[in-house]
This record gives C-alpha cells, sequence and structure tokens, in this order.
C-alpha cells in the first residue's frame, strides 16, 4: 500500500513543484480547476506567475500512512448551498451593475506593491459510508507584487491543517480512530486521479522571493504584465474586446476542454473584481461586462467563509471528466468588489462517490487587496 501511494503520487507531480516553493490559494483553485475539467494546455507553456507549492518528502510520508482515501466534496457543511430561499428574486444582471457603480465611485488608491491575502479551503469526504465524514483543508497565503519588473514576487503561505467540518463529522472521525493524515484523490478526464496528502498538522509559514521574468506577474487567460493590467480600458465592451484577444476557443486551463466565449470570459474577469491591481473605473467595467454575459445567473445570497454577506453570481458548465460543476463568484455589491469564489458540484458523479448535490468542492476567498508601499524583506 505504501508503494502504491507513492507511486500515485510521484505519477500526479506536476513539473511546477520542482520550483520548490508553496502555493497560493488562488493557484491551489487553479490547479483544481485544471485537473476537474481536462488536459493541461500544451500549445504555449506558460511560466507560473504565482508561488507554486511543492508536495515534499515529508508529504509523501503522510501520504502513505494515510488512514483513508479522500476525494474532494462539500459534504454537509454549512456553505454547501446558497441561503437564499429564492434566487431568481434576486436579479444577477442588477447586483453586478449595483457593484458596477459602487466600484466606479471608489476613489483610487496609491502605492508601488499589490498586496492580496486569501483564505483557501478544499471539503472532502473521508471514511467508508455510513461512517463517512467531511474534512475541510485550510490555507493561508499572501501575495506581494512591485510595480517595478525588478522586483522579486514574495508569497508567504501556511498550511492551516485539516479538520472536521461539524460536531456531526468530528465523531465519525473519533469513531474512525481520529486519523491524523488522509490521501485526496480529485479526477482527471482520463479516468485517473491526481492526488496529494493532507495531515492535520498547522505548517510554519514560508516564505517565497521568485523573480519575475519578462515583467509577467499575472494570468489573464495567458501571462500578462503590470504594464498590460494597467493599460486595460475602462469601457465594458472595448475590455470584452481587449480580452478576447486572448481566446482560442478552449478554457484558461484546459486545452482538451471546450470553452465559449462567455465561459472563458467569466474565468479570467473574476480575478479583475477579486483580486488584481486595475482601478475602480475597470472594475466597473468588468463587473459591466459580466453582467451582459446571458449565461451568468444570480444563485441568491450567501455568507462566504469569512462571515462575510455576499451574493453568488454563477456559471454551469460540464467537464470533460463528465460532471457538472459550478463556478461562483461571490459579490458585494455595496463595496463594489468580489469577495471569492467557489466550485460547487451539480450533480451526483461516480467521480465524487457519497457528494451530494450542492456541495462545494474548494473556495478562495480574497481578505485583503489594497496597494502598500513596501514588500516584506
Amino acid at each position: 500500500m505504501e508503494r502504491d501511494a507513492m507511486r500515485m503520487l510521484m505519477d500526479a507531480r506536476p513539473d511546477e513543484l520542482d520550483l520548490n516553493a508553496p502555493i497560493d490559494a488562488a493557484t491551489r483553485e487553479r490547479e483544481l480547476s485544471r485537473a476537474q475539467l481536462g488536459t493541461p494546455v500544451a500549445a504555449r507553456p506558460r511560466r507560473r506567475v504565482r508561488p507554486v507549492w511543492g508536495l515534499g518528502l515529508a508529504g509523501v510520508a503522510a501520504a502513505a500512512v494515510a488512514a483513508a482515501v479522500l476525494v474532494p466534496t462539500g459534504g454537509d457543511h454549512p456553505r454547501a448551498t446558497p441561503s437564499d430561499k429564492s434566487p431568481q428574486a434576486i436579479d444577477g444582471r442588477q447586483v453586478l451593475l449595483t457593484a458596477a457603480d459602487s466600484a466606479a465611485h471608489q476613489p483610487g488608491a496609491s502605492g508601488s506593491v499589490w498586496h492580496v491575502s486569501q483564505l483557501g479551503r478544499e471539503y472532502v469526504r473521508a471514511g467508508a459510508p455510513p461512517n463517512s465524514y467531511t474534512v475541510v483543508s485550510e490555507e493561508r497565503s499572501d501575495q506581494w507584487t512591485s510595480k517595478n519588473p525588478g522586483d522579486p514576487q514574495v508569497g508567504r503561505n501556511q498550511d492551516l491543517g485539516a479538520h472536521p467540518v461539524t460536531a456531526a463529522d468530528r465523531a465519525a472521525w473519533k469513531k474512525a480512530g481520529s486519523p491524523k493524515s488522509w490521501l485526496q484523490k480529485f479526477p482527471l478526464a482520463n479516468g485517473k486521479y491526481k492526488a496529494r496528502a493532507l495531515t492535520s498538522t498547522p505548517r510554519k509559514p514560508s516564505m517565497s522571493r521568485m523573480p519575475v521574468r519578462n515583467g509577467e506577474v499575472y494570468w489573464l487567460g495567458r501571462n500578462v504584465t503590470m504594464k498590460q493590467i494597467a493599460a486595460l480600458p475602462d469601457d465594458p465592451k472595448a475590455l470584452r474586446k481587449s480580452l478576447l484577444r486572448w481566446y482560442q476557443g478552449h478554457g484558461t486551463e484546459a486545452q482538451g476542454q471546450k470553452s465559449s466565449a462567455d465561459e472563458w470570459l467569466f474565468d479570467v474577469t473574476r480575478g479583475l473584481v477579486t483580486d488584481m491591481p486595475v482601478t475602480p473605473k475597470v472594475r466597473a467595467a468588468a463587473f459591466r461586462l459580466l453582467a451582459a454575459l446571458p449565461s451568468v445567473r444570480s444563485l441568491g445570497r450567501v455568507t462566504d467563509d469569512q462571515g462575510r454577506s455576499g451574493i453568488a453570481i454563477g456559471l454551469t458548465r460540464p467537464t470533460s471528466a463528465g460532471d457538472v460543476l459550478q463556478t461562483r463568484l461571490i459579490v458585494d455589491p455595496s463595496a463594489g468588489r468580489g469577495l471569492g469564489s467557489e466550485d460547487v458540484l451539480v450533480k451526483p458523479s461516480a467521480n465524487y462517490p457519497g457528494v451530494p448535490a450542492g456541495s462545494v468542492l474548494n473556495s478562495t476567498t480574497v481578505t485583503t487587496a489594497e496597494w502598500t508601499s513596501s514588500i516584506p524583506k
């Protein structure tokens, strides 16, 4: 069993792990999406512009003695579904237009370094029915990016560990012998799985400093520079045209996964309203662009992982693995900002045994997105 677990992990190891640096919540979310949607893009390989998570020997050892094999799930945790009983009563287009108006009236901020802080969560199901239980794995990450392309991009990441979600989950976990580590699996399109180790023990924060090559620091369907971000138009039609220059008929992370222009725009525009260093007017244009997408709908009121109230805006689509997922953007209309996003399983699937429809698979919550004056040493 130990040899099989180690082989699984080595086979699943992506090339980026050779950088031997931790991953932040946004990169983790992209990696999960890439695994869920299909084969990684190979036509134009891109450099990872955010710190990349590496599974070291300690992780392999923990996986080899895992007490259970998990698959992603939201289980029965409190955030499995939107809290609003009548989501259609909230007009999604109006929510986004209200957020656009709020963003447009915000004052511009000054600073030389863009700082983003996020909390990433992955909900997974452990154990065998009827005694299975839900575990949530959490990671906190910070990233500082300078306007000066000669400065390194700095990240601080901390694995906060995994733990049962509800009291019922904790009781089932105790019945299972209170395991301290698990092996998480998530399906690929070819019937295989990627895997990584989870442990209940929090790890110390780690810092990474990555040189910025070619000035490329963000991802908008392709690697882009601070200068390109700053040059984005603040008119929604012009912004749409500008972004679609990089659309090639497939998803942002998987060449084998077909994607409509609306789906692609939804994916890349989410970053503009949550955690990218755009001006208030460009953020307003991004909200108006999203409001014009016919496939985006309101899902009602929700509370994010930090207890903040917002409206969920979702887009549903099939994956090449045969699942139906819904990507949700959580918006605070009065603040004119996206609070974060999450992926939800829409229909029960053999790839996620025992996972009920409406379960959150993973989430990224943005807690800070602001200009500051310096990069941590």
